[in-house]
């Protein structure tokens, strides 16, 4: 069954402005060739996303040179603007964002989120304070991103009772805040939204297929196959339950791991308050410490995350696994026992998998990744208008 002929055209528009926004200065030729499609699909595409103001071209210096030079092209930074969310368990974190994927402004709220009217309270608190931040710029945000732990259901934009956020089951954000801004607001799993940020702004945009795991507060991963998010046939692919994996707890105490848990457990060794403590001084110790109970204890934990990013890794197969997550503002002490165990584990004689840090400020990454949703879809939306 063949497609309509404006269904073809949506597909393509979208194809066009997602490979301008990850590769700008692409000329029409070297789009038609990327893309396998025809130089006038092309030039009529473009020339109907540049009467939109949504793409332009680069002037270029052609002085010396024989003949009509290509001419590059890219989204405009004034095509759009938005904001995006990361609504998180112990914290909400907020960033404005444009085309080129620079983040204008940023705020993190360390405010508890664990209940539903605390979580609905610090989305408009912090929507809010980019909206006076993005208006100090002269800018009004085109549309609000929100990403946020699964599962979720991103066309009716309701979060269904993530693990540890019992009270946020049937939790309708996308409503919330369209009714209190009046803007198109747009939903995503955050680990899902931090993958399409390394897709397009980040780390991945060399790659077709890579997993982006989060250890954070809990364990999630952004599956990108073929250059898309995958999200599986009932939208929560990337969910990470590793207590049914493993059959034990990593750490102790609370049910979902986090950087938090690990460093609460060290508190514990060290004797120290709960609040006395920071990573970076957590780090310095056990860098420098003779509490060999201590290091080997974290190791063991560590090398438990490689062996889960190795599994996932093996049963997916990507070009890449990019490690995202607070983890990773351990540096070496982390890196180096989960490298080990990773590369160890994975299949394939040559072993050619790339294991790659995140991009992003790991506290806003979240929120990068909620934005970077708003803004493709916005724009694609309006490239079809």
């Amino acid at each position: 069954m063949s497609s309509r002929p404006e269904d073809l055209r949506v597909r393509n528009t979208s194809k066009i402005v997602k490979t301008l926004i990850i590769n700008p200065n692409l000329s029409r030729v070297e789009l038609a060739r990327i893309l396998n499609l025809t130089k006038t699909t092309v030039s009529s595409i473009i020339n109907k996303l540049i009467s939109l103001g949504i793409v332009e071209e680069i002037e270029k210096d052609n002085s010396g040179s024989i003949g009509k030079s290509p001419v590059p092209l890219k989204i405009r930074s004034d095509a759009a603007s938005v904001i995006g969310i990361g609504l998180e368990r112990k914290d909400t974190s907020g960033v404005l964002l444009n085309p080129d994927g620079k983040v204008l402004e940023s705020i993190i709220v360390h405010e508890s989120n664990r209940k539903k009217e605390a979580a609905a309270k610090n989305l408009l608190k912090v929507i809010e304070i980019m909206l006076s931040k993005a208006r100090e710029h002269g800018i009004e945000p085109n549309a609000i991103g929100i990403g946020a732990p699964g599962p979720i259901d991103e066309k009716v934009g309701v979060i269904y009772s993530p693990s540890g956020l019992p009270d946020w089951e049937n939790f309708n954000v996308v409503q919330i805040a369209q009714e209190t801004f009046k803007k198109k607001t747009y939903l995503i799993n955050d680990a899902d939204g931090g993958a399409l940020a390394e897709r397009f702004f980040g780390n991945g945009k060399e790659l077709n297929s890579f997993v982006d795991i989060f250890f954070d507060e809990g364990i999630g991963c952004g599956i990108v196959l073929n250059g898309e998010i995958y999200r599986g046939a009932f939208g929560y692919s990337g969910e990470f339950d590793y207590l049914a994996f493993l059959g034990k707890v990593i750490g102790k105490g609370e049910e979902y791991f986090s950087l938090e848990k690990v460093l609460s457990e060290l508190r514990i060794f060290l004797g120290k308050n709960q609040h006395q403590l920071g990573s970076v001084d957590i780090k310095e110790y056990l860098e420098n410490s003779e509490n060999m109970e201590a290091k080997k204890r974290f190791e063991e934990i560590y090398t438990e995350l490689g062996r889960i990013a190795s599994i996932i890794s093996n049963l997916i197969g990507p070009e890449a696994v990019i490690v995202s997550g607070r983890m990773i503002e351990l540096g070496d002490l982390f890196m180096k026992p989960f490298k080990n165990v990773f590369f160890k584990l994975q299949f394939g004689r040559e072993k050619k998998v790339r294991l790659i840090k995140g991009a992003f400020p790991q506290n806003i990454t979240y929120a990068i990744g909620a934005a970077t949703n708003a803004l493709l879809n916005h724009v694609i939306e309006k490239s079809i208008t």
